[in-house]
């Protein structure tokens, strides 16, 4: 499984585990979506929100056509 993080200047970067993702978002402030498909080929997009200072993941439906 791949995991693509997207930072506010539109760089991608692709990471094998969800745990690298992670960290990625940890190191660079500006990541602000983390992306990757299930084995059902269900595409998941969790986007960085702030509460109360302290970043939460939430998932955020990719609507298809």
């Amino acid at each position: 499984m791949e995991f693509q993080t997207r930072n506010d200047a539109g760089e991608l970067k692709f990471f094998e585990t969800f745990d690298a993702a992670l960290g990625e978002s940890a190191a660079d402030n500006t990541v602000w979506k983390i992306s990757f498909s299930l084995p059902t080929k269900e595409r998941i997009r969790l986007v960085k929100i702030r509460r109360g200072g302290q970043p939460i993941w939430v998932y955020d439906p990719i609507l298809s056509e």
